[in-house]
């Protein structure tokens, strides 16, 4: 069975190679690369303790650090996809010292032998055990959070911005870092295992222990093989206006901030203007069905309609209250359902509609549809034919 590791270490090797041979390979790119190429020497290091035959006792301690890299790795490789620098921050750096911590508080531990590691375990834990156990487990449930709210925050902004989700939102990244926090679990109840059988002199319960441990190593394997297929995929997800997502967010945040030099005369003004541009929108948007594009962004329509970006982030959030990817679709959607009750489109399927009015995926377009009528297509259409 230890042949898995040796797998998972091919792997992770071949998905690295892949990743520095990438043409037009970006700044994530690197870092993931990185992030495998210490997958591939761990899982190898793995595959030869097992090989050797060594009891847990012998190499106990020695991966706690490693495994918190990754978590680590997943928050830096996330914001790097993200913000899409080109350049490593030095500031980023800071987040190797948690593995440098971990290992400079379990050394007194790593350095004992199998027999003095027994004693310590089958005793009350140390101090220094209990301790880098703590900052183990605190700092992966950190950065777990800090991966989950930056995936988050991406996904309202980039509804900001674009009329479309599909291949620059981060769902693949969002499950994967559930796939991490479920192994964070399985090596927690290990952790807990190992607290309460304290290792004593039954050579059959340090084995099951070796057996949870290699069990460990095969979900690493899985998740390498996840991370390196669905990382090496993963382009440049702000390659149509870089930068314009973080410039608009803030923008329209501070929008919502009303100024106390305004005067009330200005305020009514400043109103009225934006209830003509909001007609104006209205009446650009169902006749010349800017819509259609796929990948139509705020940049593209503040373009056509002659207007700053930050202005119309500003009317799409503090006057009609949708942001632009809710905007847009309300039109797609319309002319979707505009064309399926149309008899001049009746040779046509319900996806080929949905792909010619914008819609650039089945999944998202069935998942929008239901969203703003409460019927998948199907079901609309077998309305439109009742009715008739």
């Amino acid at each position: 069975m230890q042949v898995i590791l040796i797998i998972g270490a091919a792997q992770a090797l071949f998905f690295s190679v892949l990743l520095i041979n990438k043409r037009k390979r970006k700044l994530h790119d690197k870092i993931l690369a990185l992030w495998l190429g210490v997958l591939a020497l761990h899982l190898s290091f793995a595959y030869w303790l097992f090989l050797k035959r060594l009891t847990y006792l012998n190499y106990a301690g020695y991966d706690a650090g490693i495994i918190v890299l990754y978590y680590s790795l997943m928050y830096v490789y996330t914001r790097s996809v993200i913000s899409g620098h080109e350049r490593l921050e030095r500031k980023w750096f800071i987040h190797l010292l948690p593995c440098l911590l971990i290992y400079a508080v379990t050394f007194p531990f790593i350095r004992l032998n199998e027999l003095e590691k027994s004693n310590a375990l089958h005793q009350d834990l140390s101090p220094v055990i209990l301790l880098s156990l703590f900052l183990a487990i605190a700092f992966s449930i950190a950065y777990l959070i800090a991966v989950f709210r930056l995936i988050s925050r991406h996904d309202i902004n980039i509804k900001k911005t674009y009329s479309f989700d599909d291949n620059i939102n981060l769902i693949w990244l969002k499950k994967l870092a559930m796939v991490l926090t479920g192994i964070w679990l399985f090596l927690l109840i290990a952790v807990v295992f190992v607290y309460y059988l304290r290792f004593t002199s039954s050579e059959s319960s340090v084995q099951l222990y070796s057996d949870l441990d290699f069990i460990g190593y095969s979900l690493f394997t899985v998740f390498t093989y996840l991370l390196g297929y669905f990382g090496y995929r993963q382009g440049n997800i702000f390659s149509h206006q870089p930068g314009l997502v973080g410039e608009i967010t803030n923008e329209s945040t501070s929008q919502t901030v009303p100024k106390k030099s305004a005067n009330t005369k200005e305020e009514t003004e400043k109103e009225n203007q934006d209830k003509k541009f909001i007609k104006l929108l209205d009446e650009y948007m169902k006749n010349e069905k800017p819509y259609l594009n796929s990948t139509l962004s705020l940049y593209q329509l503040a373009r056509q309609l002659n207007v700053s970006s930050h202005y119309l982030s500003h009317i799409l959030n503090n006057r009609i209250h949708k942001n632009f990817y809710e905007f847009v679709n309300h039109y797609r959607i319309d002319e979707v359902k505009r064309r399926i009750a149309s008899d001049h489109n009746s040779k046509y399927t319900i996806l080929a509609i949905a792909l010619d009015c914008g819609f650039n995926s089945k999944a998202t377009f069935n998942r929008t549809f239901k969203n703003y009528t409460g019927y998948t297509p199907s079901q609309f259409q077998q309305e439109l034919t009742q009715s008739d």
